[in-house]
């Protein structure tokens, strides 16, 4: 099964469909939709028709879609709580967003995410990422995207994105990383310690680059630019909306104000994670950033570490076609946070740090709201069907409780025999066991015995014929036996009797002793020590 990764850019869409097996993760499909300058057409009908007729083109399956959106109508706040159950800690966030909500009458849409910092799981305290968004284009996004044949998931920051694609799909997913994935009109960071995400941040290019920076509706931080001169972070014009003086304006801006706002970040971090000792080992830039030359050098020279561009691991196969494929190698950083989203989409489970709707969050309160009724209601009926069936049959239920008790009775009984059989059964196991362990050196001694009798001389007669089982599995026989002097010598006959048993297959001669001959008697006294396997 595939999953659609979807990053909302503000000149376009960037598209990417991930399938995930056992066999590993494969890129299946990547491409960007470009949108309208015009902001009313942005979101139009016509778009979405456009965008539904391109993918039905593509043969682009658009369902089960991660979406990523950024900007500055989009806010990542920090919250230091106390560690809460699932439901207080949702209900503590409800009233910090409807305080929100108070503050800046503006109706907004709400996601939030625990975080795991290091060693932290003990503490008394957590640090909950808040993100928060305009309630009106999040509803006009839904719209959009539902109208382009779109099967939406959910919406999640696109900074989540960038860092599900460095945890999952890069080669560097176990190093203190700094991501940064800068877009035409905004940023978004990630830093992970040790892999571990800690930090996530978004931004607009307009609030950065300002030097009186007024605060947005949802009180977004914004730095302060650096005066600092760098190379330019973009070769393309921002939109076709901006005049080229202005677009070029804020291309010098922005690449001056970038390396100081990612410091600025930093620190943030270090101060929102209580990690002091945080650090970067490597800087990985996504986005169009990413295509600028020396571009990732120049911010990682600021942490002192390795700089470059974000690139999908050796483990992710590509099975891009070749016009895909070729669009994909020329700036592959491009479409990292869409390759995130889309393997978030192909995950099971709840997607973390989901921003829900008013319309999402109002029907999910009146759903529980329903089930705490329909509970309420079902425990009041039970109390009175309880009290009824007590005050009209309590006879009733009195026969039936004898009734259930003789039942039980009986169940013990059942169960007690059954102990007893299993018991019995275990014990009949162990003799069993015990007897074939006992017949099998029996079988192989009656086996020789057999022969022996078979195959002696007559005049040999066997007057004692012992046996023992050694600890290495082996039938050890004291064979005694005497020849009668006759017309045969009695020695003829003894080696006789030593060729037959040297032939023999059953067993083989371990010791001979002399032998000895009873003149009185005229006997000859011999004796063989045998030693035969047991063969199960």
């Amino acid at each position: 099964m595939a999953g659609i990764g979807i990053e909302v850019g503000y000149k376009s869409l960037r598209l990417a469909r991930l399938a995930s097996s056992s066999q590993g993760v494969q890129l299946l499909d990547v491409w960007e939709f470009f949108l309208p300058g015009n902001e009313e057409d942005r979101w139009s009908l016509a778009t979405a028709t456009e965008l539904r007729a391109q993918c039905k083109k593509r043969k682009f399956n658009m369902e089960k879609a991660v979406i990523a959106v950024a900007g500055a109508s989009l806010n990542l706040r920090y919250l230091r709580l106390p560690r809460l159950s699932t439901l207080r800690l949702r209900q503590t966030l409800e009233l910090e967003v409807a305080q929100i909500r108070e503050k800046n009458s503006a109706e907004l849409a709400y996601g939030y995410l625990p975080l795991v910092l290091g060693d932290d799981k003990s503490a008394q305290e957590q640090l909950v990422v808040l993100a928060l968004m305009h309630n009106q284009l999040l509803d006009r996004l839904y719209t959009f995207f539902r109208a382009a044949g779109v099967r939406i998931r959910c919406f999640v920051p696109s900074s989540l994105g960038l860092y599900t694609a460095f945890a999952h799909l890069s080669d560097y997913r176990q190093e203190s990383c700094y991501l940064a994935h800068f877009d035409t009109s905004h940023i978004n960071l990630a830093i992970a310690q040790n892999g571990q995400l800690c930090f996530l941040r978004n931004t607009d290019w307009q609030h950065l680059v300002n030097q009186s920076i007024p605060k947005d509706p949802l009180g977004q931080l914004a730095e302060e630019t650096a005066k600092k001169p760098s190379d330019d972070i973009f070769n393309e014009p921002l939109n076709s909306d901006e005049d080229e003086e202005e677009a070029e304006d804020i291309q010098k801006m922005a690449g001056r104000a970038a390396p100081d706002f990612l410091e600025a970040s930093l620190k943030l971090a270090r101060l929102q994670c209580k990690i002091a000792d945080l650090q970067v080992e490597r800087m990985l830039c996504a986005g169009d950033g990413a295509t600028q030359k020396d571009f990732c050098l120049l911010l990682a020279s600021r942490f002192h570490c390795s700089g470059q561009p974000m690139l999908l691991g050796t483990k992710v196969a590509s099975r891009l076609e070749n016009d895909a494929a070729k669009f994909f190698e020329k700036n592959p950083s491009r479409f990292m946070v869409a390759l995130g989203l889309a393997y978030l989409a192909n995950q099971p489970g709840e997607v973390p740090l989901t921003i829900a709707s008013l319309t999402q969050q109002t029907w999910e309160a009146q759903l529980r709201r329903v089930l705490e009724c329909v509970s309420l209601a079902i425990a009041v009926c039970g109390a009175l069907v309880a009290v009824g069936i007590s005050f009209n049959a309590r006879k009733f239920q009195e026969n039936q409780y004898e009734q259930w008790q003789q039942k039980y009775t009986k169940l013990q009984e059942k169960a007690a025999r059954l102990e007893k059989v299993e018991q019995e059964g275990r014990l009949n196991e162990a003799k069993l066991a015990m007897l074939y362990q006992n017949i099998l050196p029996n079988r192989r001694f009656l086996e020789i015995a057999s022969w022996l009798y078979g195959h002696l001389p007559t005049p040999m007669y066997l007057t004692q014929l012992k046996w023992e089982v050694s600890k290495d599995n082996k039938i050890k026989i004291v064979l005694m036996a005497v020849i009668e002097e006759s017309s045969q010598d009695a020695y003829a006959i003894l080696g006789e009797s030593r060729e037959a048993l040297e032939k023999s297959s059953l067993f083989r001669i371990s010791e001979e002793k002399d032998p000895k001959f009873d003149e009185a008697e005229g006997r000859l006294h011999i004796e063989f020590r045998l030693i035969a396997p047991i063969i199960r």
